[in-house]
């Protein structure tokens, strides 16, 4: 198994959940304050697909604004000087990147190689 595609859970998350997790961060903080293991798990698993579906630096830009900012695509559009068009075709691009880390996860559990 390659490092670099390690995780530290072994559960498997949809892109919706991944998304959820990244867009409500304080939420999700104060859930796992408390103890609960399961968001602690998609937490970590979340930031760790994040960093290995290696976004762009406007990618993480946009992420910083409409996911974890709650700003919507017009306003972060103006803040970025790209249309919400834009915006929004970044975020896509970037769910694609993640599902693809998802998908190698999986890959990887069943014990398959990853190219």
């Amino acid at each position: 198994m390659s490092s670099k595609l390690e995780r530290a859970t072994q559960d498997h998350y949809t892109l919706a959940e991944i998304e959820k997790t990244l867009k409500n961060r304080e939420l999700s903080y104060s859930y796992a304050e408390q103890g609960d293991l399961d968001i602690v798990h998609l937490i970590i698993d979340s930031e760790k697909a994040l960093e290995l579906a290696q976004p762009t630096e406007i990618q993480k830009m946009t992420v910083d604004l409409v996911w974890r900012q709650g700003y919507t695509l017009v306003e972060t559009g103006k803040m970025l000087g790209v249309t919400p068009q834009a915006v929004k075709f970044n975020l896509g691009l970037l769910k694609v990147k993640i599902q693809k880390v998802l998908d190698e996860w999986k890959v990887m559990d069943k014990g398959g190689e990853v190219a």
